[in-house]
């Protein structure tokens, strides 16, 4: 039987969160590519960034449907691939 279970890499070692298999247990760790996990964090920054340079909104997020959130995020999505790809002319 297999179980998915959650941790970090603390120096060097696996810190599993919650409920831990017994001592001796064997494990097999997979991780992401790790030039994937940067990349993320980049463009994690990069949302966290720009959401704090727009100015608070007075909508209340639970009026906005799922259909205008899907939008709003292919229309950054393009925006972004835009820059980049305008970036990469010059």
């Amino acid at each position: 039987m297999l179980t998915a279970l959650q941790g970090v890499i603390e120096s060097g070692r696996v810190r599993l969160f919650g409920e831990t298999p017994p001592e001796g247990t064997p494990v097999v760790v997979v991780v992401p590519d790790l030039a994937e996990v940067e990349r993320r964090r980049r463009d994690f920054d990069e949302f966290v960034r720009l959401a704090d340079q727009e100015p608070p909104t007075e909508e209340d997020i639970a009026s906005v449907s799922d259909e205008e959130l899907v939008n709003l995020v292919h229309e950054v999505r393009a925006e972004r691939m835009a820059r980049r790809q305008h970036a990469g002319r010059d």
